[in-house]
């Protein structure tokens, strides 16, 4: 038994290992904890609660920026350029369907 063990620990020094980086799940996943960039998200969206800088739209991808388009709190129809979809997702209050986004667009 004993020269079993040895030989496992010699054998599983990790050069056989494969790297699962990618396919192993976030370990703040799977403890329940939204990763923080979420967080920092969700954070700013309530900051910007009661300003009138929200939307209730969609988020647009152009392929190398993004847009929030919908209505802002007063009620006007907005196009805001977003950089990262972090920001846009930010922006957005509440996302519109896309049969209702699609009927006021055209």
């Amino acid at each position: 038994m004993a020269n079993n063990a040895l030989t496992t620990s010699l054998t599983n020094n990790g050069a056989n290992m494969s790297n699962n980086a990618l396919t192993t799940p976030s370990i703040t996943r799977s403890m329940g904890f939204k990763p923080s960039e979420s967080v920092w998200i969700e954070m700013k969206k309530t900051a910007l609660i009661g300003t009138g800088k929200r939307v209730y739209g969609r988020i647009q991808d152009t392929g190398c920026n993004y847009i929030v388009e919908g209505y802002d709190m007063n009620k006007n129809w907005v196009r805001i350029p977003c950089r990262r979809l972090q920001d846009a997702q930010m922006l957005l209050a509440k996302v519109m369907k896309k049969s209702i986004f699609d009927n006021i667009r055209s």
